[in-house]
């Protein structure tokens, strides 16, 4: 299904943000995804497991948000989620990863911008403020 644009999977996404600023990722040439490589992102997110749970969809959904923002950075120093927010979904069949992908977006607001890549070898990432993301339209 990965390559086979009739379905769609479901990814959930979030942007990580503290006040005005929001965490920018570059994806290196280590990232297996080949598609992604050199590519700015404005958050994290990715596939989700296969859950028989009786939570509700919501918690499923941020439970799923939560372990991928766990598999690409970490919090330390006190750095804490204070909210997260549900902003819409994305659906760009533009690009080859959006053909057969569509998102639901969630704004993550954490405490301080003491947020750190776990792996290094695969993207790099740095705080940019709201007035300067257009740079990287």
């Amino acid at each position: 299904m990965e390559e086979d644009p009739s379905f769609k999977q479901i990814i959930a996404y979030a942007i990580i943000s503290n006040k005005e600023s929001f965490y920018l990722f570059k994806r290196t040439s280590g990232q297996t995804e080949k598609r992604l490589h050199n590519k700015f992102s404005l958050g994290v997110g990715g596939h989700m497991n296969p859950n028989d749970s009786m939570e509700s969809k919501e918690q499923y959904l941020i439970d799923e948000l939560k372990r991928e923002l766990y598999e690409e950075v970490k919090l330390l120093n006190g750095c804490l989620i204070e909210d997260i927010e549900f902003i819409g979904f994305i659906n760009d069949d533009s690009i080859s990863v959006g053909r057969v992908h569509i998102g639901f977006l969630y704004n993550i607001h954490v405490s301080n911008k003491e947020v750190y890549i776990n792996e290094t070898d695969k993207m790099t990432a740095d705080w940019i403020d709201r007035s300067n993301l257009a740079e990287f339209l």
